[in-house]
């Protein structure tokens, strides 16, 4: 699992409630940001902007999500996520 999540540029979490924040644990530990919605246990995990991006439940993340456009460097933020 950790040789596949160091392929990716990021980890998209596309539900609110899902694994008690295993997954995003998982990709941090990779140095892979994570994408997921703005709820525990994820708030809890992962820093909006510093670890990844969190979403407004409100919004929704569709199957092609695209990685946020308000990203100012993708491998700084994998460095943080390694910190």
């Amino acid at each position: 699992l950790n040789r596949q999540l160091h392929g990716y540029d990021w980890s998209v979490i596309p539900w609110p409630r899902a694994d008690f924040g295993n997954a995003a644990a998982r990709s941090l530990a990779c140095g892979v940001p994570v994408v997921c919605y703005d709820v525990a246990p994820f708030n809890e995990i992962v820093r909006h902007e510093h670890h990844g991006h969190l979403i407004r439940c409100e919004l929704t993340l569709s199957p092609g999500v695209e990685a946020p456009a308000a990203v100012p460097d993708v491998e700084a933020m994998t460095q943080l996520c390694l910190e």
